[in-house]
């Protein structure tokens, strides 16, 4: 016996020893802890038919495709500033550059726009506790990616 082992740890030792734990339903079997202990009790029976049917609610769906929409826009933007830049470092007309850069700027307006009324969708759909996602703003995005290309 260990002279440091607590009460309660000496008393399973024992039960362990007298075969206590022997037996027991699921013996033998590796533990499941994939139920979230956060779930509220009255959704847990609703995520388990899901989870084992490899099925999930809408608004998880719906959040993956707006992360891959965000990606996809970001990209978009990065890559206009990336031609536009390139058009300025190459002398090609400033009057053809801007207007080009505004026919982009547009089209990528009309497209955040969409993002956005999809996120304000998503984000009406999310249970309370989970995070909302946060809404894409062009300007600042700009500024943002043009701030690290000359960053790197």
């Amino acid at each position: 016996m260990n002279p440091e082992e607590t009460w309660v740890e000496r008393r399973l030792r024992e039960a362990l020893e007298a075969g206590a734990f022997t037996g027991l339903p699921g013996e033998g079997r590796p533990l499941r802890f994939d139920d979230d202990p956060y779930t509220p009790d009255a959704w847990k029976l609703a995520y388990r038919i899901l989870k084992d049917n490899n099925l999930a609610p809408e608004w998880i769906e719906q959040g993956k495709h707006l992360d891959a929409w965000r990606e996809r826009l970001l990209d978009r933007i990065s890559r206009a500033i990336r031609d536009r830049q390139a058009v300025r470092a190459r002398g090609g007309s400033p009057e053809r550059a801007e207007l080009a850069w505004q026919v982009v700027n547009k089209a990528l307006s009309r497209e955040v726009e969409r993002y956005n009324r999809e996120l304000l969708s998503y984000n009406v759909k999310v249970p309370a506790g989970f995070p909302q996602k946060l809404y894409l703003d062009l300007t600042r995005e700009i500024e943002r990616l043009s701030q690290q290309r000359i960053n790197s």
